[in-house]
């Protein structure tokens, strides 16, 4: 089961996000440098990309993912994480369980 399906090539709709820390509690990004989308088939694990997101509402947790051209080109299932580049630097990884799983159907 998927937690976010696309057509191969489709580019919309953005992935909206609000990051929850442990404790079920949105995370505060306002001192965030970037929160960046990590992306890679669920077999192999491999990172296929790494790209900026957009932050919304940093003391909500919430930001945007617009897709880029080529990332939904290959159907399949992919795992996705998010790291967060907080000052110092220091980066944090969400969700720290498990991983947003993405399906990208393949087109007629």
């Amino acid at each position: 089961m998927s937690d976010c399906a696309l057509k191969q090539g489709d580019l919309e709709p953005p992935l909206g996000i609000t990051l929850i820390d442990t404790n079920n509690v949105p995370v505060d990004l306002t001192t965030a440098l970037s929160v960046m989308f990590r992306m890679a088939p669920y077999d192999t694990r491999v990172e296929i990309f790494s790209h900026p997101t957009t932050i919304e509402d940093a003391e909500a947790g919430e930001f945007t993912y617009f897709w880029q051209q080529g990332d939904t080109d290959v159907p399949g299932v992919y795992y996705c994480e998010f790291v967060v580049e907080w000052p110092g630097p220091r980066d944090q990884t969400f969700p720290t369980i498990g991983y947003l799983v993405i399906s990208i159907e393949p087109r007629l």
